[in-house]
C-alpha cells in the first residue's frame, strides 16, 4: 500500500480562526462585517407633530406638494389650486402629506396676496423694486422646503400667516 498523507484540518487554511471579533461573538475572519441593507423609511420626524417614520411615496407626495406651487408661474393661480388638490387627496392618508400640504398652501396663498399687493405698488413705483425680490425669494423658499419634504422633514415657511391649521 501507499502511504498518501491525507492532509490535517487543524491546519488547513479553511479552519475555523481560534480568535473572536470583539462585540459580536463571532469568528474574526479579518474580513470588515457587511453594512445594515437600507430601507425606504426615513427617521421619524421630530418636534410637534412628530410622524412615524415616512415610506417614499409620503416623502414624494409631500414634495410635490410644494413644487407644484411653481405651476403659479404658468397657470394662473396653479400655485393655490395645485397644493390643494395634493393636500386634499392624502390628507387623511398620510400626516406628512397632511401636514406639508397645508404648508405649502398656506405659503402660496399669502404669497399670492403679496404678489398682488407688491403689484399694486408697481403704480407708485416701489413695487417694481420689490416685484423681483419676491419672486425670487419665493422661489427659493419654495426649493429649499421642496428639498426638506422630499428628506421626510416638516418645513416651516418664515414670516406667513397660516390660513388653514
Amino acid at each position: 500500500m501507499t502511504d498518501t498523507a491525507m492532509p490535517d484540518t487543524a491546519t488547513s487554511d479553511t479552519a475555523a480562526p481560534d480568535t473572536v471579533a470583539p462585540d459580536t461573538g463571532t469568528p474574526d475572519t479579518g474580513t470588515p462585517p457587511e453594512p445594515p441593507q437600507s430601507s425606504t423609511a426615513v427617521p421619524a420626524v421630530r418636534g410637534p407633530g412628530s410622524f412615524d417614520p415616512a415610506t417614499r411615496d409620503q416623502r414624494n407626495w409631500a414634495m410635490f406638494s410644494h413644487l407644484i406651487g411653481l405651476s403659479g408661474f404658468v397657470i394662473p393661480f396653479g400655485n393655490i389650486i395645485g397644493p390643494l388638490l395634493m393636500w386634499l387627496l392624502k390628507r387623511e392618508e398620510w400626516p406628512l402629506a397632511d401636514d406639508q400640504g397645508k404648508e405649502s398652501l398656506n405659503f402660496q396663498i399669502n404669497w399670492t396676496i403679496l404678489f398682488f399687493v407688491t403689484a399694486i405698488l408697481c403704480l407708485v413705483v416701489v413695487g417694481f423694486a420689490l416685484l423681483p425680490i419676491v419672486m425670487i425669494a419665493g422661489l427659493i423658499l419654495v426649493v429649499m422646503a421642496t428639498i426638506k419634504a422630499s428628506e421626510g422633514e416638516r418645513f416651516r415657511y418664515p414670516f406667513i400667516y397660516r390660513f388653514i391649521r
